[in-house]
């Protein structure tokens, strides 16, 4: 277990959101909800780059993934992986969510979100408007037939993805440290 993961999970939980980094099985369900030709990939709340470092061994050569860690330790982890297709920006997701056009991607064929917000938006309605900020902005920026894949905790996010996307499913995964669902958004 990555200890830099588990120590920041401990101290700033309400940014990292875990204390342990996904499981293999999410990685799986995650890999399973990308296409083939998926080659340009935007990933918020990478952690310690568990998933970040899965999606490039399934990227291919002309791909490109953004990787987006608020945490700077966790951001830090990342930036150790030597790959060129690989970008990491120490930001806060929905700030990057305002301005994708900006990251120079023809296109955006997916996002991966892994950023806490479920949890907290069951009692906070600013954490609410957040994730609706984020889903918005990346709905709107994703190429026809782009998905959304959000792992959380809880299922707050689906109405916001049945608002911005016209194909809703999710999977319920127990196999980690604490269960998610795996929610898949087609545009």
């Amino acid at each position: 277990m990555n200890t830099v993961f588990f120590k920041e999970g401990l101290k700033n939980y309400g940014e990292v959101g875990a204390w342990v980094p996904s499981s293999r099985y999410i990685v799986q369900r995650i890999l399973r909800a990308l296409e083939p030709t998926d080659r340009f990939i935007i990933e918020y709340g990478a952690g310690d780059g568990i998933i970040t470092k899965a999606l490039l061994r399934h990227l291919p050569a002309d791909g490109k993934i953004i990787a987006v860690e608020i945490n700077k330790d966790l951001a830090g982890e990342i930036q150790r992986v030597n790959d060129s297709r690989l970008r990491v920006l120490h930001d806060d997701a929905r700030h990057v969510s305002r301005r994708l056009s900006e990251l120079g991607l023809p296109r955006i064929d997916a996002v991966i979100c892994g950023v806490p917000l479920s949890t907290r938006a069951l009692f906070n309605r600013n954490i609410r408007a957040t994730q609706e900020e984020i889903i918005a902005n990346s709905s709107a920026a994703m190429a026809p037939g782009g998905r959304f894949i959000f792992y959380q905790h809880t299922p707050v996010a689906l109405p916001a993805l049945k608002r911005f996307f016209s194909d809703v499913k999710w999977h319920f995964e127990p196999r980690n440290f604490l269960p998610y669902l795996v929610m898949v958004a087609r545009k």
